[in-house]
């Protein structure tokens, strides 16, 4: 779409990247013009980062530098706002991905991309546009307006907000959001509920944008809303007259269990004084609530590092326009360990891979933590990574999938935890293992010289079934 433009250059061997300032200009329906420059991605760097949604494909021609860019639908609505404010053209740089990357440049998306992580933690603030109300979201009409002016209110007016018995079920439908608004802007799932409405919390990359932002701000249109003030929202909400609802989830994560394990008897569900979760039927509500719960923790000084079998279930639902962003839109939030440089030149089995010898090899916390799950981590692995390769969109049989974590043990050296398996190896993976314990105890006899006869054996041709029979009678 921007094949033609002249980007200003970056240097790929440094931590630069682009930023913008728009030019102030008080008509809405005035031409959109900024100016574009390099910065190095230095801690003291001040500017706004964007997280949003691209949105359907079309063309709203904006001015960069003078010449002519072209912009998605719902970037272009934020910058047309956004251009009426004074102060803030005049203050703030901004960083937009779609503006600010050479998306037709593999190398530089490839650098971008591994210092997107960095790129949300140095911002000053992280925007998170939700869109114009009404367009991708249940806050049309004034609905938006009601919403921040009651968030505001609960967080001051707590105490009686949260005693007002609305039957829940009366405003989960999303066809009822906006109708049933004045309603739901009195109570905290109510406000929840229509903030969760966005297409925006379908998008993969927010989980690690928001979760890395020092501080975010949501905003709809003109009217925003702090992060704390959502946080507050899932703090104050409690079950109703014993009544399930999808923000069960929420409230049970911020009262400390990081389990997501589900309830199977729902009538236990909402027993005590710390309700246990509950089975959840809106995606969109369980990934704002585990961002709430994860977000909070993080901040007190809580590690954010998952493993990836971790961050890739978080994220089983996410939307994302590439395969291979499954992976690389959530590098910023696992170990340090298991993390590497997004290429988007290699295949999704190398992709595959990567991953998987990374969280197989992780030393030394998960092999610990492996030997305190059920079975020999050997079979662990095996399923997740039958799991991975559903998220990459492999064609891999399980026989497949079991042969490559075979490989990738042997090829660590650890045997030990392979042999757990012998019994369910394919031939070919059980006699290398065999192999290799003969070199070795050939090497500790002091017959290192005869190891060369042991390289020259192969794996012995598969007895013919029946034949075997027969020659057991």
């Amino acid at each position: 779409m921007n094949d033609g433009f002249d980007f200003p250059r970056l240097r790929l061997s440094r931590q630069q990247i682009r930023l913008i300032k728009l030019q102030y200009e008080p008509r809405l329906a005035s031409c959109i013009c900024c100016n574009m420059t390099v910065h190095d991605l230095k801690p003291d760097l001040k500017y706004t980062a964007l997280s949003y949604m691209w949105g359907e494909e079309s063309c709203n021609k904006i001015s960069i530098n003078g010449d002519d860019f072209y912009i998605y639908d719902n970037l272009f609505d934020f910058l047309t706002l956004r251009s009426t404010n004074a102060e803030i053209c005049r203050n703030t740089y901004l960083w937009v991905d779609q503006i600010c990357i050479d998306q037709s440049n593999i190398d530089e998306s490839n650098h971008q991309v591994n210092l997107m992580s960095k790129i949300y933690q140095v911002a000053t603030s992280t925007i998170v546009w939700l869109g114009l109300p009404g367009k991708g979201n249940a806050m049309g009409g004034n609905v938006a307006s009601k919403v921040t002016s009651a968030i505001r209110e609960l967080v001051c007016t707590s105490q009686s907000l949260t005693r007002i018995a609305i039957p829940v079920e009366d405003f989960i439908a999303p066809a009822e959001l906006n109708s049933a608004a004045d309603v739901l802007c009195r109570h905290p799932l109510g406000i929840i509920r229509l903030l969760e409405s966005a297409e925006f919390w379908k998008r993969l990359w927010i989980i690690q944008e928001i979760l890395l932002s020092k501080h975010v701000v949501l905003q709809c249109g003109p009217h925003t809303i702090e992060w704390a003030h959502l946080e507050r929202c899932f703090e104050l909400w409690v079950p109703l007259d014993q009544k399930l609802t999808t923000a069960s989830f929420a409230y049970s994560a911020l009262q400390g269990s990081d389990s997501k394990d589900l309830v199977d008897n729902p009538q236990d569900a909402t027993s005590g004084s710390n309700p246990k979760r509950v089975s959840i039927q809106d995606d969109g509500l369980e990934q704002l609530g585990y961002l709430v719960q994860r977000k909070k923790r993080f901040l007190s000084g809580d590690s954010i590092g998952l493993t990836w079998k971790e961050a890739l279930q978080l994220s089983r639902e996410s939307m994302c326009s590439r395969i291979h962003d499954k992976v690389f839109g959530l590098l910023g939030i696992v170990r340090v360990p298991l993390r590497f440089h997004a290429n988007y030149n290699i295949s999704l089995r190398d992709l595959f891979n990567t991953v998987l010898k990374l969280e197989i090899e992780e030393e030394p916390d998960a092999r610990s933590a492996m030997v305190q799950r059920s079975g020999p981590p050997i079979f662990t692995h095996i399923r997740e990574a039958s799991f991975l390769a559903k998220v990459l969109q492999l064609d891999l049989s399980n026989t497949e999938v079991q042969k490559i974590v075979e490989e990738i043990y042997l090829q660590a050296g650890r045997r030990e935890y392979v042999e757990a398996l012998l019994p369910e190896l394919s031939g070919d993976s059980r006699w290398s293992l065999l192999h290799n314990h003969l070199v070795d105890i050939m090497s500790a006899l002091g017959l290192a010289s005869l190891t060369r006869n042991v390289c020259t054996l192969k794996a012995p041709e598969p007895v013919d079934p029946q034949l075997a029979e027969a020659m057991g009678r």
